[in-house]
């Protein structure tokens, strides 16, 4: 039996996670995935699923979040085997501002900008390479 770690993703949590993933032409794009979100609500904006990365933290913090699309967020969420110990390595180990995790059996690249990576790591406690 395939043992999985269960994530609870936030809609639209916050200005800070979706003000950095915007591509050169103006979209919000998925950090899983990369694509373009799939709708605007109606304000304009567009909707996107804000999944915990590091379950392991003991208080809220919205740089521990993801912007994702819906179909990325269920694999982050339901099918996404890495354990917050073996994240917390990804994370630490990361010389790009991307980790290489598996969702629903396939290799993804997580994507992240630089500050945001670095974020993640002071909110986790991580020291940089």
């Amino acid at each position: 039996m395939d043992h999985y770690v269960h994530r609870t993703p936030r809609v639209g949590l916050s200005v800070l996670i979706s003000e950095s993933w915007y591509n050169p032409f103006g979209d919000m794009v998925c950090q899983g995935c990369h694509g373009k979100m799939p709708f605007n609500l109606p304000d304009g904006s567009p909707y996107f699923e804000a999944a915990e990365c590091l379950d392991s933290l003991e208080k809220e913090q919205a740089e521990n979040h993801l912007a994702l699309c819906p179909t990325c967020a269920a694999k982050w969420c339901h099918v996404n085997p890495v354990n917050d110990t073996n994240l917390l390595a990804k994370l630490a180990e990361a010389v790009l501002a991307e980790i290489l995790v598996e969702l629903a059996g396939s290799p993804t690249r997580l994507r992240f900008t630089q500050m945001h990576l670095d974020d993640i790591r002071i909110v986790a406690g991580i020291k940089s390479p």
